[in-house]
């Protein structure tokens, strides 16, 4: 499955997952594994205005609520600041995006010519855990506004349910047929008889036996 996060194709954005996809959403110190029902773009909005800001001078860090997803959905995001301000991300909980050992890399106008699909900007919220943004104004003079611009993909999931596909049907299959052998070699009870074929998927997943999209919708900064 040729779909990971920051892709750069063409100067395109692409979606991270289609229909169907299994995912793994890891945010925080917790994995959800959910399967893609229904995905939509979102074109270029703006996602925050962080106001004036005067010369030489760091704004209050906000959170961007307008890129909060609904229970059970999750975003993915590509941003850039329509005024001459550069952006510092910090991401749930309070890390930093772009966080190197002396200095957290900003994402400033320039990143429109120079990363033209803003891969290196590509950010994911998981329900209403939105980001944090800080507008920082290098110039010598006073900026009157600090509008940000965001597009991307929204997601839909739900649990991963019953193998969909003959991939995860064969999964589910091998993993049954293997608990089976093993069980008359050593003389025991199979478990794997009394599981539904959703907990064996599920099983299938995290032996990474079918394709599943990793996604970090949470920040890790060095002290983690």
């Amino acid at each position: 499955m040729d779909l990971y996060p920051f892709k750069s194709v063409g100067g395109m954005m692409e979606p991270i997952a289609l229909q169907d996809h299994l995912v793994a959403i890891h945010y925080i110190k917790s994995v959800y594994y959910k399967r893609v029902t229904f995905f939509e773009g979102l074109p270029p909005f703006q996602a925050i205005d962080l106001g004036a800001i005067v010369a030489a001078t760091v704004s209050a860090r906000t959170p961007i609520t307008r890129m909060d997803m609904y229970d059970g959905e999750f975003g993915q995001f590509r941003l850039f600041p329509l005024d001459n301000i550069q952006l510092r991300v910090f991401l749930p909980r309070g890390s930093a995006k772009g966080d190197l050992k002396t200095i957290q890399v900003p994402i400033d106008p320039a990143i429109v010519t120079r990363n033209p699909d803003l891969s290196m900007t590509e950010l994911f919220v998981w329900q209403d855990n939105h980001p944090a943004i800080e507008g920082v104004n290098a110039n010598a003079l006073a900026v009157t506004s600090g509008i940000v611009i965001a597009m991307g993909y929204r997601y839909h999931t739900d649990d991963p349910g019953d193998p969909i596909s003959r991939q995860e049907e064969q999964a589910v299959n091998l993993l049954r047929s293997e608990a089976e052998a093993e069980a008359v070699r050593l003389n025991r009870t199979n478990q794997f008889a009394k599981l539904k074929d959703d907990e064996v998927l599920m099983l299938a997943i995290k032996k990474k036996m079918v394709p599943c999209t990793h996604i970090w919708a949470s920040g890790m900064s060095a002290a983690t």
